[in-house]
């Protein structure tokens, strides 16, 4: 899992060909503290998959001013650089979990 500032969100997440997860988070948010811990999990379970990202929005306000981040916790799921779901408030392991999973099967070449 990476901390991300406004600089690396493009080369990491925007031009990444496969998927990434971004926790839009702060420090004072309670669910975000939650939320933290399963993010972490899943960063090392996925770390081969996955690119896991977080961003602090009282750090980076423009780029949660990008997403048009309003609550805490927010995730985006990207595929290929692009948006393609937006979570927003604590989720449960789980449902994070099973959605990789089927983001992360759509990513293997056909044979």
């Amino acid at each position: 899992m990476k901390i991300l500032t406004k600089e690396d969100f493009e080369n990491l997440v925007i031009k990444e060909v496969g998927v990434a997860l971004i926790n839009f988070e702060a420090d004072w948010c309670a669910p975000c503290k939650l939320q933290s811990p399963i993010i972490e999990k899943i960063a090392s379970d996925y770390r081969e998959k996955v690119f896991v990202g977080v961003v602090n929005v009282d750090e980076n306000a423009p780029l949660a001013d990008n997403f048009e981040i309003r609550t805490l916790p927010t995730m985006i799921f990207f595929l290929k650089g692009e948006p393609i779901e937006t979570l927003i408030g604590f989720q449960q392991e789980e449902y994070i979990r099973y959605y990789l999973d089927q983001l992360t099967v759509e990513q293997v070449p056909e044979k």
